[in-house]
């Protein structure tokens, strides 16, 4: 049982599900559980599946590198097949509990995520592209607008949402990717700070969370939200920016900007939901 929840990767699930529901909530500025509830489980399931899907695809890059090859496929404790049909399965179920319970909308972004994390980023770009993460990284922007698609069209907030954890995505895991560079050059995976020197790319990463701060502030804006979203996005944006600096000189400090960076997701989500409801 252990090694089928790794597969689903329920790490990655508690954001992804709290950028669905705070944009469901800002969109009705309202609580809904009718809605939340299926919308909940539905994410749970659509990335649990894209994640088995990963894991399927990444047999041989986990099996180069020592922080993954004990992972659930490449040690071969769940046979390559069973994990295919494991995530088809969660992702169907995904789709169906989305389209009953809620409407054709929400299932279509949540099949669009998917197919960006497994084809697009996986499959595609990850081997071949140092824009993998940036580009995969719509995958993410995919669950907001899924939860702002349960309860209206996405409009132009919606896509600012979108665009706000879009911007997000590489200045949390290139601080990662720092950190474990060594495994992905043995693997073989051009991701960013494993082909540059580590100043270009603490350049990139900081260009980068500039333009995350920029884009808080146009949700800010066009949202019509007020001092308790944009005080949180300018005061942990500067952290940000600041953690950011400090990795220049340290390496070390590659950690700290990836679990700040969590940190700063989950306030900025969470406000623009309080925000809306107050």
């Amino acid at each position: 049982m252990n090694d089928y929840i790794a597969l689903m990767k329920p790490r990655l699930m508690p954001l992804l599900n709290l950028a669905s529901v705070s944009a469901a909530i800002t969109a009705s500025k309202s609580i809904n559980l009718q809605v939340i509830v299926p919308l909940l489980i539905a994410g749970c399931l659509g990335c649990g599946g894209a994640s088995a899907l990963n894991c399927y695809l990444e047999k041989s890059i986990d099996e180069k590198m020592p922080r993954t090859k004990s992972r659930p496929v490449p040690s071969e404790r769940i046979p390559g097949n069973t994990a295919l049909f494991f995530g088809l399965s969660l992702l169907i179920a995904s789709l169906a509990i989305s389209y009953i319970f809620i409407n054709l909308s929400v299932a279509f972004y949540i099949l669009l995520g998917a197919f960006f994390y497994v084809v697009i980023y996986t499959k595609w770009l990850k081997q071949k592209s140092s824009l993998n993460i940036v580009i995969g990284g719509f995958a993410g922007s995919c669950a907001s607008l899924a939860g702002w698609a349960s309860v209206q069209p996405p409009g132009i907030f919606a896509w600012l949402i979108a665009l706000f954890v879009f911007l997000w995505t590489p200045s949390h895991f290139w601080p990662l990717a720092i950190k474990i560079k060594d495994d992905y050059s043995k693997a073989g995976i051009p991701m960013l700070p494993s082909i540059v020197s580590h100043k270009k790319a603490c350049y990139f990463i900081i260009i980068n969370t500039l333009l995350l701060i920029a884009s808080s502030v146009l949700v800010y804006l066009y949202g019509g939200l007020s001092i308790i979203f944009l005080a949180p996005a300018m005061l942990f944006g500067a952290i940000f920016v600041f953690f950011n600096i400090q990795l220049f000189n340290d390496e070390k400090k590659a950690f700290k900007n990836f679990m700040f960076s969590i940190l700063y997701l989950s306030v900025l989500l969470i406000t623009m939901a309080a925000d809306s409801l107050l």
